[in-house]
């Protein structure tokens, strides 16, 4: 049956694998996707769906991406840095440039400061 490996009749419920109908075995979340399906307690994961923009996904569970980082599109399994002079909060899918008279002086920025006079 879907869910569970026909071998040893075992749950597939971590989230690295899922059991297609039919599997023998578990197979491995490929990155840039994250395990599907299944009960909601989680025992039987059934297939797997590209990471949501914002988002990256290694080891079949999707994470969001911090700030100072972005994901502009789905299936990633990283984030990439802000350039300088861009900042982005939390889960961005794009960086902001800093405003006129502010900075942000390396990749990966969070927030934009003030220049001197």
């Amino acid at each position: 049956p879907t869910g569970v490996h026909a071998r040893d009749g075992g749950p597939c419920g971590d989230v690295s694998v899922y059991c297609p109908g039919g599997s023998a075995t578990p197979l491995r979340v490929p990155s840039g996707r994250f395990s599907t399906g299944g009960a909601a307690h989680g025992t039987t994961r059934t297939g797997t769906a590209a990471c949501p923009r914002g988002a990256y996904c290694v080891g079949g569970a999707p994470a969001p991406c911090a700030a100072g980082f972005f994901a502009n599109r789905t299936g990633l399994s990283a984030c990439a840095a802000c350039a300088p002079g861009r900042v982005s909060a939390g889960n961005a899918t794009a960086c902001a440039a800093c405003t006129a008279g502010k900075f942000s002086p390396s990749a990966g920025g969070q927030l934009c400061f003030n220049c001197s006079v």
